[in-house]
């Protein structure tokens, strides 16, 4: 059987990949990057007929070495009209990595020649399946996916159950986890209790009810941007000076620096940007003052809430990020979603709005607004801004409803028993009293049945989570994201290369 892996990088997918072809599996194409990956290009005793490929020249437009394009056509009319709703992504993505304004009709060419590339890449070497490390969120690799979607070639991949800890589902497309639906189909005719709840399970209700319990998701408890900050400091801070001078390392680690400094590095990017240490510290400084700019935008329109009203509560997504894209669909742009809601909105309620305050932080934040963008959004008459240190659990349990693409409040919304509008693809959008929504007449209808009482039904929730249950595992999503406990790195191999393994086996089983 032959695969394709994209993006598997880090050492336990690495090691996993290994795993792999010790179980017959022919991995004859492979997408990644260093340092890990980078090992494995060398091993050719190992893979001594694997493409490889890195991500830096994938998403460039680059074709790998040793693959032979001369045969590879343009896309033809037909293709590309056929693939118009992947265009629309893929021009998106490349804003992602796209850090001095690349014009427009270079990236849709680029994104001709990923076309080009990758349908000549699938016709030539006829995968089996193509196992990706995540849901694919870079351009070059979006397209690859919608290729194979269209060529009927399986595509499996992983994801963290986002509110539960040390769970990773594998599925074959976002966009429809069929495994979940036909597990929640069974639970439903049993009716679980939620003492039938394995441990975790049972925590992420009871945090999500109790206003004893901390009811953030572990890797929001235990997400700090003081490394990041750190990075994009011109020089450390002076406690870190005092730190190496008081453990003798002052010098050792200012020869370090200075080499960090005047290393010349490739940033991933679509036209192969490359500065020094020293280079991308100035950068850093004028993106930073790029997001102060929008922070100040925004934190100049905030007002306070009024609890008394109805309100729908929307937490702006950080972008760009995968939740919005891929995941979001056409609902990448949030403003499209907020002016449907203010379309659709009960005239006696208002749109509460927060921007999520690593938007202001993250080092490519800036690429994710624009300004004038909250100006744009508040022109609608019934949307009023919240300050962001505005507590999220509170808005979402004093709310009529909650809406979002697909950020993790939507999740505590139901766990909470809160009506939820949910615009974009993730595993909970098949919980049965979510509204799923894709315009203004489904806004209102949902909008009628909540003002009529509506809300989510305690035992649909508890049945929803024992299938969550069922068709996960425990692991680790990489290290230190979703870690609530402890997994050997050499389980959690074996975790993964299983779960990549059976998503294969039961696709082609069936």
């Amino acid at each position: 059987m032959k695969i394709f892996l994209i993006d598997f990088i880090t050492e336990q997918l690495v090691k996993s990949a290994y795993e792999l072809k010790g179980r017959g599996l022919d991995i004859v194409y492979w997408v990644g990057e260093k340092p890990y990956f980078a090992k494995a290009c060398e091993d050719r005793d190992a893979f001594p007929n694997t493409i490889f490929h890195t991500t830096f020249d994938a998403v460039r437009g680059v074709p790998a070495s040793g693959v032979s394009t001369e045969l590879f056509e343009p896309p033809s009319k037909e293709l590309i009209e056929e693939m118009l709703p992947c265009e629309s992504q893929v021009l998106i993505m490349m804003n992602s990595i796209d850090y001095t304004g690349i014009p427009l009709a270079r990236k849709k060419h680029l994104y001709y020649e990923y076309l080009s590339y990758w349908s000549g890449v699938l016709r030539h070497y006829k995968p089996d399946a193509v196992l990706f490390h995540d849901i694919p969120h870079l351009a070059h690799a979006y397209v690859l996916y919608c290729l194979a979607k269209k060529m009927n070639i399986k595509t499996i991949m992983q994801s963290p159950l986002r509110g539960v800890t040390d769970r990773l589902i594998f599925y074959d497309d976002f966009m429809n986890y069929s495994k979940l639906v036909s597990a929640y189909g069974d639970v439903k005719k049993k009716k679980f209790s939620l003492h039938d709840l394995g441990p975790d399970f049972q925590e992420c209700y009871k945090s999500q009810r109790s206003l004893k319990l901390d009811p953030r998701p572990v890797y929001i408890r235990n997400n700090s941007y003081d490394r990041i900050e750190q990075a994009m400091r011109f020089f450390p801070s002076l406690g870190s000076v005092v730190r190496n001078i008081e453990h003798l390392t002052f010098f050792k680690t200012t020869a370090g620096y200075l080499w960090v400094l005047f290393r010349r590095r490739v940033l991933l990017s679509i036209d192969g940007l490359s500065y020094t240490g020293l280079g991308l510290k100035i950068q850093f400084l004028k993106w930073a003052r790029k997001r102060r700019a929008f922070q100040r935008e925004y934190e100049s329109l905030v007002m306070p809430p009024d609890f008394s009203k109805k309100f729908v509560y929307v937490p702006l997504h950080f972008q760009p990020e995968r939740s919005t894209s891929s995941e979001g669909g056409v609902f990448v742009d949030q403003i499209l979603m907020i002016e449907m809601l203010s379309k659709a909105l009960p005239r006696d309620w208002v749109i509460y709005v927060k921007e999520y305050n690593a938007q202001w932080k993250l080092t490519r934040a800036h690429l994710g607004r624009y300004e004038g963008y909250y100006q744009e959004i508040l022109k609608l008459p019934n949307v009023v801004f919240l300050p962001v240190e505005t507590s999220t659990f509170d808005l979402i349990q004093k709310s009529e409803a909650v809406a979002t693409v697909t950020s993790t409040a939507g999740l505590e919304a139901i766990l909470r028993q809160k009506p939820l509008l949910l615009f974009g693809y993730t595993w909970f959008m098949h919980y049965d009293e979510v509204f799923r929504v894709s315009n203004v007449s489904d806004c209102r209808e949902a909008f009628k049945k909540i003002a009529h009482g509506f809300i989510p039904n305690e035992q649909g929730i508890i049945d929803f989570l024992a299938a969550l249950e069922k068709i996960s595992v425990v692991g680790h999503y990489r290290r230190g994201i979703n870690k609530g406990r402890e997994i050997s790195d050499e389980e959690n191999i074996r975790i993964v290369t299983e779960g990549y393994y059976n998503e294969l086996h039961s696709g082609f089983q069936s």
